[in-house]
């Protein structure tokens, strides 16, 4: 029996290997979390990932979605990391050279002295 579900592999964990399990166990599909933004930030970021993709094609998985590294969601959208911002557009990148048609990205909210802004919907 084929199983259908995506399982979703951080790059923090040993990719490799839970490739190879999920495969051996009849999945077909994974999603693939940056977990942070450490890989995407690295000078060789494009080797690195598709290091991750050719591990996925020998286990004949397919990589259907990536997770974007995201912020720490308490802190305020006004507060911004060029590093992070970097991170956010490599991802799309990487998402492209994974092959994955779908990449999901955490927004954030802007809250000032600790207060969510104000929107359309509160007026």
């Amino acid at each position: 029996m084929e199983a259908n579900v995506a399982l979703q592999i951080r790059n923090v964990e040993p990719y490799e290997i839970l490739a190879k399990n999920m495969a051996e166990s009849g999945f077909r599909y994974v999603a693939f979390a940056f977990s942070d933004e450490a890989m995407l930030l690295s000078e060789d970021w494009e080797r690195q990932v598709y290091k991750v993709g050719e591990t996925f094609a020998r286990a004949g998985l397919s990589c259907i979605q990536t997770h974007a590294p995201y912020y720490d969601l308490l802190i305020s959208a006004e507060r911004r990391s060029p590093e992070m911002e970097l991170a956010l557009l490599r991802a799309v990148e990487a998402t492209k050279l994974l092959g994955a048609p779908l990449c999901a990205v955490h927004p954030r909210s802007v809250l000032r002295a600790g207060a969510p802004r104000e929107t359309a919907v509160d007026r």
